[in-house]
């Protein structure tokens, strides 16, 4: 099954449960650290570790293919 169909699923069958909320990437360009919200921390975090990994894939498949 497609991923950001999976995704959907899930979505649709939490959404009484959980609140979802848009945040602006890239907000630690734009203020300090004290200034930005939870949100906007986690979002953050999640943007590198998503970036990370990227990278570790990239390697890993072009190291697979050499």
């Amino acid at each position: 099954m497609d991923i950001q169909l999976q995704i959907d699923v899930i979505l649709n069958k939490l959404q009484n449960i959980i609140e979802i909320e848009h945040v602006k990437g890239h907000q630690d360009s734009n203020k300090e650290s004290n200034d930005l919200t939870w949100t906007e921390k986690l979002n953050i975090r999640a943007d590198s570790l998503a970036t990370k990994k990227r990278f570790e894939y990239k390697k890993l498949t072009h190291d697979q293919h050499c």
